[in-house]
């Protein structure tokens, strides 16, 4: 599913620490997932998450990628993933949203919706969907 995105919030440790922690996060060894979720409400725990994730993948290092962004802030653009198998169905009326997470640390890392809210299905088990590049931007007010 595409859709256009809204900002949702990211965790403490990506906002204390920079957008460039989801690289240095996977560079060290830790399981950053991308996800697309059935349902999502801020505050939601890692667990809460994971049950509600319709497809997921693995992110490397490399899926990040660093730049200012076009107002006074930096940005963080993931790569578009294509063909991720759909694990679970979406149920009549879903609420989607994109989701990346730490799971070697069981935390959320950010999220932010998918605006579409498609019926997701699994479909005889032959089903995939395409997430593309998303980004996170962290704008700072001039002083």
């Amino acid at each position: 599913p595409a859709g256009s995105l809204m900002a949702k919030p990211i965790n403490s440790d990506i906002a204390e620490n920079g957008l460039a922690r989801f690289a240095a996060l996977a560079t060290a060894g830790k399981t950053l997932r991308l996800r697309l979720l059935k349902a999502h409400a801020l505050g939601d725990s890692h667990a809460t998450i994971v049950t509600n994730t319709l497809a997921s993948v693995t992110m490397a290092a490399g899926d990040f990628t660093l730049a200012n962004d076009s107002t006074t802030g930096r940005k963080i653009t993931t790569a578009a993933k294509s063909a991720i198998p759909v694990i679970a169905d979406s149920g009549a009326a879903p609420d989607l949203h994109f989701a990346i997470t730490n799971d070697t640390d069981s935390a959320p890392l950010a999220t932010t919706d998918e605006a579409s809210n498609i019926v997701i299905s699994v479909g005889g088990g032959n089903n995939t969907v395409d997430v593309p590049a998303l980004t996170w931007a962290i704008t700072f007010a001039a002083t």
